[in-house]
């Protein structure tokens, strides 16, 4: 039996890199960045190649001193959805669109204005709609087009073309009750259904390192490569929330709630996710530190009250998808005054940050789904003062991990190792479940914070239609 399993988790920013034994143990792991780029009207695009290599590089660090021909397989997730186009040379043509760009907005409204099926504005249905309007001479030069970054280099490792159920459903170009993509979208955006991937699942083997790419990728040809999910699914996979019956609050660039459903394929619906979390968290220590010093902050947090001193953030500095579907949006601060502090200042955007998150769980409670617990991955579970607060406004138990920046990777990992067999099913996670700490929400605290949700809500009201005029 072959050794190791090698998965990668490509987030937003990063690839984060597992080299894991067969029997659940953390050999080692690694991080590879790569650069996104911004533009003045929202833009938000990567260049595959940069994935690629960080893959490649990846692969040189955390193999050091190891066989590649002993791994099992490698399992990739990756983010979505995004909007990738692939010539007939096999190489991307120009950037991908990612999943944070909010151009596509006026090709959303036209769709939804003239057709039943209804699509969301940060989807790749609508980066599609909105390529075939500005550059229909890529669509026209495309021979592949793909959604998803682990789909992206699946293809570059295998040469086939594939896309895992979730990431399908999650581009807003399948049509999930037939199993087949939209045709009448593609149709209208003038593709060919030759340009899309097969539907394949997360734990199926779609291929093998080909041999004209082993030396490149520093990997052995013949080595299974997995279907995969998107990333935050990954995250909810590796978190172990399908056996504890938790929700799963990730947070990263980007922040949302995944929870347990009656009817997907592996216990979990992805609540989608709002765009700013960790990104305007970023830029808020940016700007009032000059830079990202985290112990600092966690002290100036400490040092302000729970309201901040009376002032609002609302962290729209991309636009947002959820709580509200507004592109527009903008970021902004309410009430400040004389006496406000960057103490105030740093902890309204935490507050911001995760009362709009608040707004997300309050739809699903809406629904129905009792949430009163949660295990959190991502950047923001290193923080105790960070993770006080979401127990206090969400008023949940609020459950960290051992290795919360590794959820992604290790629940690939686990989907690879049921892939070839290793193990029998998902509920191997329990080898690699190690939580740390428990923060439990402050009831008086909670009860202040519903009423600061309340004038959260209230305010985005009111600058709604400001938003485009800004």
């Amino acid at each position: 039996m072959k050794k190791y399993i090698l998965s990668h988790d490509f987030g937003t920013s990063s690839d984060k890199i597992i080299l894991f034994s067969t029997d659940g143990s953390i050999i080692r792991s690694h991080s590879e960045t790569y650069h996104t780029y911004i533009g003045p009207d929202r833009e938000s695009e990567q260049d595959p190649e940069d994935w690629w290599k960080a893959f490649c590089q990846g692969n040189v660090v955390i193999l050091e001193g190891i066989d590649p021909g002993e791994l099992a397989c490698v399992a990739i997730d990756g983010t979505d959805p995004n909007l990738i186009c692939i010539g007939k040379d096999h190489k991307a043509i120009g950037r991908s669109i990612m999943w944070n760009d909010t151009r596509a907005k006026d090709a959303a409204e036209t769709w939804n204005q003239k057709h039943e099926t209804q699509i969301n504005a940060g989807s790749a249905a609508a980066r599609l709609l909105w390529m075939h309007e500005h550059h229909p001479e890529i669509l026209s030069e495309s021979a592949m087009i793909l959604s998803t970054n682990h789909s992206y280099l699946i293809y570059r490792l295998c040469g086939k073309a594939v896309c895992d159920t979730d990431s399908a459903i999650d581009s807003g170009m399948y049509i999930r009750s037939e199993r087949r993509w939209n045709t009448e979208m593609l149709k209208e955006a003038k593709v060919s259904l030759d340009c899309f991937p097969e539907i394949v699942d997360p734990t199926q083997i779609v291929g093998e390192v080909s041999e004209n790419i082993s030396e490149k990728c520093h990997l052995a040809k013949g080595i299974p490569l997995i279907g995969g999910l998107p990333d935050a699914s990954a995250a909810a996979v590796g978190t172990g929330a399908l056996l504890l019956h938790n929700a799963v609050l990730s947070c990263g660039t980007s922040a949302g709630i995944m929870y347990k459903t009656e009817h997907e394929d592996f216990g979990f619906k992805p609540f989608s996710f709002s765009i700013s979390a960790g990104s305007s968290y970023n830029w808020a220590l940016k700007t009032l530190l000059g830079e990202r010093d985290f112990a600092l902050a966690e002290q100036m947090i400490l040092n302000s009250s729970a309201g901040s001193n009376g002032v609002i953030f609302h962290p729209y500095l991309s636009g947002e998808r959820k709580p509200y579907s507004n592109p527009s949006a903008k970021g902004s601060w309410t009430g400040l005054s004389q006496a406000t502090t960057r103490n105030d200042l740093l902890r309204s955007v935490v507050e911001g940050i995760v009362i709009n998150l608040a707004l997300i769980l309050e739809e699903i409670r809406e629904k129905g789904y009792i949430i009163d617990e949660m295990t959190i991955t991502g950047g923001f579970s290193r923080s105790d003062a960070i993770c006080q607060i979401i127990a206090d406004v969400m008023n949940v138990r609020l459950h960290t991990l051992r290795y919360p920046d590794l959820s992604g990777a290790i629940g690939s990992a686990v989907l690879g190792g049921v892939a070839v067999g290793i193990w029998e099913d998902l509920s191997v996670i329990r080898q690699f479940i190690q939580f740390e700490r428990t923060f439990v929400p402050d009831q008086t605290a909670s009860k202040f914070y519903s009423s600061r949700i309340a004038l959260f809500r209230e305010i985005y009201g009111q600058l709604e239609s400001v938003y485009p005029g800004l």
